[in-house]
């Protein structure tokens, strides 16, 4: 990752997606899909520190947008962003492979605090993965 992480968001055009958007910008490098087969083409260049969703996306529930994460992009942390956050609904994205499921609306530093950590743990989880491997014998 770069000092900037790259964050792919999948995102609307509603005022609160576009103000997290002009955000990023100033700290991030993101990118926008803004229909299905596009999150699908950008999610496989694995070119994302970060995916962003929001609950609802281009007809997708935030657990079919984590599944095509998965499937195009495995193992790059996940950040849902939804209105209805209580206990059960977080334990879900959890399980469904969420990093976190975070409560709209989101101060905006706080946002990009919990991209920071998500990427930081990703890129600890891959050099842990990395030292834990066996190497092969010479």
């Amino acid at each position: 990752m770069s000092l900037r992480p790259n964050v792919l968001l999948a995102a609307d055009d509603g005022p609160e997606m576009k103000d997290i958007r002009e955000f990023l910008r100033d700290h991030a490098a993101p990118t926008t899909a803004r229909t299905l087969p596009e999150l699908r083409r950008l999610l496989r260049q694995g070119s994302h520190d970060a995916f962003v969703c929001g609950s609802s996306f281009d007809s997708a529930s935030w657990k079919e947008l984590l599944e095509i994460a998965e499937q195009e992009s495995p193992g790059v942390p996940a950040i849902v962003l939804s209105r209805n956050t209580g206990g059960r609904e977080w334990r879900e994205a959890l399980a469904a492979g969420a990093f976190d499921l975070v409560s709209l609306p989101v101060p905006l530093h706080t946002l990009l605090g919990i991209i920071e950590q998500a990427v930081a743990s990703q890129q600890a989880r891959t050099r842990w993965t990395h030292f834990a491997a066996p190497q092969a014998s010479a």
